[in-house]
Formats: structure tokens, sequence, C-alpha cells
């Protein structure tokens, strides 16, 4: 995962994710600090180099709770389909 810089302010969790439909909601799952974030999908992974190889950026206040600091990290994640 890599993370895109966004308010403090922000009390909405959202990601962009390379296969999970817009709208979905994601559990992230961090296995270094054993934190879990729920984060609805907001649009896809841009298509780019230096998104290569990521499945997901997470916003930098879904990261802060995730407590993963690092520039990219491994996640474990899983999503659901809204109806």
């Amino acid at each position: 995962a890599k993370w895109f810089e966004s308010s403090d302010s922000e009390r909405e969790l959202y990601v962009l994710h390379r296969t999970a439909p817009v709208g979905s909601v994601v559990r992230i799952y961090n296995p270094v600090s054993e934190y879990s974030i729920y984060a609805k999908v907001a649009g896809p992974v841009p298509d780019t180099g230096e998104n290569e190889k990521a499945l997901l950026k997470m916003s930098s206040t879904a990261v802060k709770l995730l407590n993963a600091y690092d520039e990219v990290f491994i996640v474990e994640c899983e999503y659901y389909k809204e109806n």
C-alpha cells in the first residue's frame, strides 16, 4: 500500500483501490501494528509509474489510524461490495 496527503480535518476514511468497485467498503489490516480500519473506495489507483505495484492508496488520515508511517507498507485487505 501507499498513501497520499489528506487534510487532518477529514473525518471520512477513503482509499483508491486497483480492483475494488467504487463505493465498496474495504477492511484494511496492518500486520505490523495489528490495527485495522474500514474505508470507502473513492476511485481506482491512478495508473502511473509510481503506483505500478500498489494495490491501494490511502488517505494520510487512514494511514495514521493504522499506525503505518512508511512511504510503502504491507497490508491485508478485503472488500465488501455495496448492494
